[in-house]
């Protein structure tokens, strides 16, 4: 009898525990009603999603998604009125109110005893995620201009969720995800959140929906960065068949030759691709660059000549002005060698005399860019300076300062 009746108090015990917590359901929902009190309605029904008793429950994560949207909405309206408000209470409450709501989703989506779901709750969640929206995506965008990328990304996970939820697959997707994806993807790599930003890539790569080479860009730079050196030239060699004259990419494949003693590899693979693309300037360009830091200054300016007859661009003009200005800046540390006063001042003079083809090409360059370029100004100093222009030499140190 004792033991009938010790097994009835626990039974007992654990109803009136269950029994409680859903009651902390109820007294989160209650808290809601005006006179709103907000403190009552989180306490409690944080208390309900961290009990066993009721964390399994929809509709524990239905109200849960109420309370924290009303905090939310809250912290809105005082923003709105130019009252003190908590940012971090603003963006956190935003994100654990469509994390609530996905929860129940996906809660109603698991069979009960007798293997049945229930769908009571989908149309309130399909609402209360219509209305989150909007304020993700804005709020994501505000936390990305202030440069607080970790709430950036949480936010636009939030709004990336809506669609994954079982109860929303069936509905059409909206363009506005691949735009948020796309911020989402800044947002991860400004946080320096490389495995996210790359996740997020592949599926908008995938989705064709970014038309250009940035996302084959980054992507390849995420993946070196994790040191995935495999995946990364895999990619690396999709975006150059889509892109073949990408610099960027093209570049990236020469340095990565370079950078594993390669360097035949990296010439063999300029070669064929300038034989591809005949009238493609970059291959050149790029070509060029490689003779030029061997100091190998003929070929380097063979080079870039060719590229800038196939196709006049920045790029090879400037290209034919550094090397011009390198060759002279050796010819003149040459001279400086040189014991006769006579033999110095010839070499001297010879030099000058390629300072000034230099100039005239990096002045031609300087004009081609569209806004001031540093690099170009840096070799433009050097020239001005040695031709002792100082009036160009002081303009174009101070510019260059500026940027």
């Amino acid at each position: 009898m004792k033991k009938s009746i010790a097994l009835t108090c626990m039974v007992l015990a654990v109803a009136a525990s269950g029994f409680s917590q859903k009651k902390m359901v109820g007294k989160a929902k209650n808290a809601l009603i005006a006179p709103i009190d907000l403190v009552e309605a989180k306490t409690s029904i944080d208390a309900a999603m961290g009990n066993e008793e009721t964390s399994g429950d929809p509709y524990t994560y239905v109200i849960a998604g109420k309370v924290y949207k009303t905090i939310y909405n809250e912290e809105v309206k005082k923003k709105m009125l130019n009252q003190p408000y908590d940012e971090k209470v603003l963006t956190t409450s935003l994100f654990t109110a469509i994390n609530c709501y996905t929860n129940a989703a996906e809660l109603e989506q698991i069979p009960d005893a007798k293997g049945k779901t229930t769908d009571k709750y989908d149309k309130e969640i399909k609402k209360a995620f219509k209305e989150l929206q909007d304020p993700l995506i804005a709020d994501g965008y505000a936390a990305l201009q202030k440069n607080n990328y970790k709430a950036a990304l949480m936010l636009f996970e939030g709004y990336m969720s809506i669609p994954n939820c079982s109860i929303m697959r069936e509905e059409p997707l909206d363009t506005t995800y691949n735009t948020v994806q796309f911020l989402a993807i800044n947002a991860a790599l400004l946080n320096k959140d490389n495995k996210k930003a790359i996740k997020y890539m592949a599926e908008l790569k995938d989705a064709n929906y970014y038309k250009g080479a940035t996302i084959y860009e980054w992507m390849v730079d995420a993946l070196q960065a994790e040191n995935d050196t495999a995946k990364s030239l895999e990619i690396l060699a999709e975006g150059l068949k889509k892109y073949p004259t990408n610099k960027y990419m093209i570049a990236k494949q020469v340095n990565y030759y370079i950078d594993h003693g390669k360097k035949q590899e990296a010439f063999n693979y300029l070669d064929n691709a300038i034989a591809a693309n005949p009238s493609k300037p970059e291959y050149y360009n790029v070509k060029a660059s490689l003779f030029l830091s061997e100091k190998n200054y003929n070929e380097a300016l063979n080079l870039y000549q060719k590229a800038n007859a196939v196709s006049k661009n920045t790029e090879s003009v400037e290209g034919i002005g550094v090397t011009y200005c390198a060759m002279a800046v050796d010819e003149d540390q040459k001279a400086d060698k040189l014991k006769s006063d006579a033999a110095w001042k010839k070499a001297r003079t010879a030099a000058e005399e390629i300072y000034k083809k230099a100039e005239g090409y990096l002045e031609e360059a300087r004009g081609m860019y569209t806004e001031p370029n540093k690099d170009n100004l840096y070799w433009l100093g050097i020239v001005y300076n040695r031709l002792k222009k100082s009036d160009k030499f002081k303009e174009v140190q101070q510019l260059k300062n500026s940027l």
